[in-house]
């Protein structure tokens, strides 16, 4: 080979060329045969060999140092050439890669909107770039010491994974085999195989917002997701400034955008004739301060009253099911018109054959699922062992179509339809309608629309009203109400006095209740003084539900209730007058002391077993979208409602609504309805929440965006720009944890009774003897059932005054047959208790 290139080397000095001269002419001639000759170097078949070329000059030019640097400026120079070539087109989007602000619509931010623009920008737009940045992020850092975990945790501790504190690991406790942890031991690590994806992209839309600021897609996504997380203007400032987002102007006119949108789809939403069954609406009062720092006489802080919710459009395919007659107004109206003869008894709400066994399956269950979860382990699945009951009304699992409403500064009267939301909104809507009852003006006949109890609000005022009445007397240490529970339990023992956390309340009640039917099986099972083993019991499944049998006929059953009530009478006094005085004087203290207290212990146990599991029950079957079971607890609870003077208007209103959606509505409406009261926001199975609970949340974030949106925030910004937002803009927030390479893991609120937690509840109920026949206390707790039933029969037998205001005709029905009803002929209202 030497010789030849020898040879060719003195042919081309024989020429007078040398061999770059040569190769710069053969590349640049364009002589139709060296055209030919070269036409392959540049094509596939060819790049091989043309790779190799300049490989060998880079191996001969970076052979020295100067060699080098002269190599990187040359492939700087190639690479800026390449770059200052790559870009989007020029004008507004879909034409170009301009986004208006004021043209922004709410598929700019869905996932697949955000997909296709990343997909563009990468493949079309700038691929070099790109490709570039995603080689050097690939390369791992493999020297000694640094680690792929650096940086991974988002938590406020600033201790690596590897040196937090170790727990000592010990054996699974058996309270805890079938409940996930809440929380891990730290953070979730990042998505690692994605990262030079992301990371290489943004850089590339920066690079693409500083070459153009016009190329503003992941900026103005960028503002708006800052603007809604709360970012300062300062900060947003700065990271406008190094192209990762707009102006705050810009993020408001944005909303702007979105909020003149979103009243668009109400109104089209609201429109008549279009669907047999309106859009729903559920409401509720809102109070806001625009605090003013620097007060005059022309600017001071006010607070405004408003009314805030949404619209909710029912199932189509569970409208379809139904005659569309069943949802007009006319039947509406002979529905009322006919309940007006319906015999207003006690016996309408109190249980049935067919509930009754239900609330004993209830009861059964609950029973099961803690034996199942502390203290057994079943040895084979011959005999069913259920810790759900049956279901009655399954709602189907499916996103919910709802569209927010616009904030109104205004009272909660102004609206028609349908309404749900808490007792104090019916209350205001019921006022205002008896009060334009009859109207001539058919804008303010208030004759086609109607109320509904939110469930969330009936749960939560009713469960606080149950657990206030076992709650006890804290400076009592002998005294056994829930106080103790609690305190036995590691929970402070605060009574829930103001209504700040339902959902705590909620799982403390149900922590209490489980804790004491564990107890009450140990008792049952023989080992009244033990405590939870390590490790359960197995036992076969037909023992097992004798247990929970055998559990439920003695502390749950109707027997056990009245046998614990039956007080031993008192020992009479036969001592002759001649006895000895210090005996006698005994013996009347001791009679005494045991008729000021009495052996209330265990019945007093007993009834709030039986009202807490009420409340689960209702808790548990809103979780799992079964609306037949929560109308059977409606229905106990309206019962219940007429026992306890701090529900007073619950005992009128509660009734009335199981009347409308059991026995008075048309079957399709009254079906929709109750299919309609609860929601699965995610469209998840045993994830749905009440109506009002999903609203109360929006209030939450609405609330949330207006403290954290910086100086400057005003309340008709609150109005027209963030009420009609409030899902964008939580949906963005959300996402934030998707767009950092982690999961977006949607979880319920879970409680986790711990084995020692329970065994220091255990110690406390063998010292007192919770189950004991003569356990003694000062009170007795009222049997609210029992005074409910009373109330009504007493109140029948009186003539059924409050029986007749639970019939919905009493505010719906607007014609008697005296001609059209007056506010004079509606019966008088009770001391009004609105709930908060």
């Amino acid at each position: 080979m030497s010789k030849k290139l020898l040879y060719v080397g003195e042919v081309l000095a024989a020429l007078d060329l040398d061999p770059k001269r040569f190769i710069t002419a053969f590349l640049q001639n364009n002589d139709k045969q060296i055209v030919i000759n070269r036409r392959l170097w540049g094509a596939d078949i060819g790049w091989r060999s043309t790779s190799e070329v300049l490989k060998k000059i880079k191996a001969l030019v970076c052979h020295t140092t100067e060699g080098k640097g002269r190599w990187k400026a040359y492939i700087l120079s190639e690479a800026q050439e390449i770059l200052a070539a790559e870009g989007g087109k020029h004008g507004q989007f879909p034409h170009g890669t301009y986004h208006n602000s004021r043209k922004i619509t709410p598929e700019f931010f869905s996932e697949e909107a955000k997909e296709a623009r990343v997909t563009k920008l990468i493949n079309r737009e700038m691929p070099f770039l790109y490709q570039l940045i995603k080689h050097i992020l690939a390369k791992k850092d493999v020297r000694k010491g640094v680690s792929d975990a650096f940086g991974d945790s988002d938590s406020g501790s600033d201790v690596e994974p590897e040196n937090l504190p170790k727990r000592k690991k010990k054996t699974r406790k058996p309270s805890a085999a079938s409940v996930p942890p809440d929380h891990p031991e730290h953070d979730e690590p990042f998505d690692r195989t994605i990262q030079p994806h992301v990371i290489a992209a943004t850089i590339c839309s920066m690079v693409s917002f500083g070459r153009n600021r016009r190329n503003n897609a992941l900026q103005i996504q960028n503002s708006v997701v800052l603007l809604a997380c709360g970012v300062t203007e300062r900060v947003n400032t700065y990271l406008n400034y190094i192209g990762l987002s707009l102006s705050r102007r810009t993020a408001h006119r944005a909303l702007k955008a979105l909020g003149i949108i979103s009243e668009k789809v109400i109104i089209r939403r609201t429109a008549i004739g279009k669907h047999p069954f309106a859009p729903m609406i559920c409401m509720d009062n809102q109070d806001f301060e625009e605090k003013v720092h620097e007060k005059s006489i022309e600017h001071t802080s006010q607070m405004f009253h408003g009314t805030w919710g949404y619209l909710h459009v029912a199932d189509p395919n569970l409208v379809s099911q139904f005659d569309p007659e069943d949802f007009s107004l006319r039947s509406f109206k002979k529905s009322i018109e006919d309940c007006t003869t319906m015999p207003m008894k006690p016996s309408i709400f109190l249980p049935t054959q067919k509930s009754s066994y239900h609330w004993q399956a209830v009861i059964k269950s609950q029973i099961t699922k803690v034996l199942l979860d502390h203290l057994v382990k079943p040895s084979d699945p011959f005999v069913n062992l259920p810790t759900d009951p049956p279901s009655i009304d399954p709602i189907s699992a499916k996103k919910p179509d709802i569209t927010m409403l616009k904030l109104m500064i205004a009272s909660d009267n102004s609206a028609e339809g349908l309404f749900e939301g808490d007792l104090g909104t019916c209350i205001n809507l019921e006022s205002l309608r008896s009060h334009q009852k009859p109207s001539g003006h058919i804008a303010n006949d208030l004759s086609s629309f109607f109320t509904l109890l939110g469930a969330s609000h009936i749960l939560w005022n009713v469960a606080q009203a149950i657990y206030l009445s076992h709650y006890g007397n804290p400076l009592d240490q002998k005294d056994q109400g829930v106080w103790h529970t609690l305190s036995s339990l590691g929970i402070p023992a605060e009574r829930p006095t103001t209504k700040k956390d339902f959902t705590l309340m909620l799982t403390n009640l149900t922590k209490c209740h489980e804790s004491t039917i564990l107890y009450c099986l140990l008792t049952v099972m023989g080992y009244p003084k033990a405590f939870i083993p390590d490790e359960k019991v197995v036992m076969t499944s037909e023992k097992t539900k004798e247990v929970v049998n055998k559990c439920y006929q003695q502390f749950f059953s109707p027997e056990a209730l009245e046998l614990a009530d039956q007080e031993p009478p008192l020992e009479e006094d036969d001592n002759d007058d001649n006895e000895n005085d210090e005996s006698d004087n005994s013996t009347t203290s001791a009679n005494s002391a045991k008729s000021e207290s009495g052996e209330h212990g265990l019945i007093n146990l007993l009834l709030c077993l039986r009202d807490f599991a009420s409340v689960v029950e209702c808790d548990r079957a809103m979780r799992a979208g079964d609306i037949g079971r929560v109308l059977n607890i409606c229905t106990r609870w309206s019962v219940m409602a007429n026992g306890m003077t701090c529900l007073k208007n619950y005992a009128i209103h509660l009734p009335r609504m199981v009347l409308l959606l059991t026995r008075v509505l048309p079957e399709g409406l009254a079906t929709t309805l109750k299919h309609s009261l609860l929601v699965s926001p995610s469209g998840r199975a045993n994830h749905f929440v009440a109506k009002d609970f999903y609203l109360e949340t929006q209030n939450f974030w609405l609330k949330y965006f207006y403290n954290h949106n910086g100086c400057g925030t005003q309340i008709d910004r609150l109005k027209d720009v963030f009420s009609l937002n409030v899902p964008i803009l939580r949906e963005l927030v959300k996402g934030l944890r998707g767009d950092s390479g982690k999961n977006d893991i949607c979880q319920s609120h879970k409680h986790n009774l711990t084995t020692a937690t329970l065994n220091n509840f255990l110690k406390m109920a063998h010292q007192y003897e919770l189950l004991s026949p003569t356990n003694i206390q000062k009170k007795k707790t009222k049997d609210i059932y029992r005074r409910g039933c009373d109330a009504l029969h007493d109140d029948y037998a009186k003539g059924g005054h409050k029986l007749n205001r639970m019939q919905p005709s009493t505010t719906l029905y607007y014609h008697t047959p005296n001609g059209p009803a007056t506010e004079d002929e509606l019966p008088a209202e009770e001391e009004v208790v609105v709930d908060g």
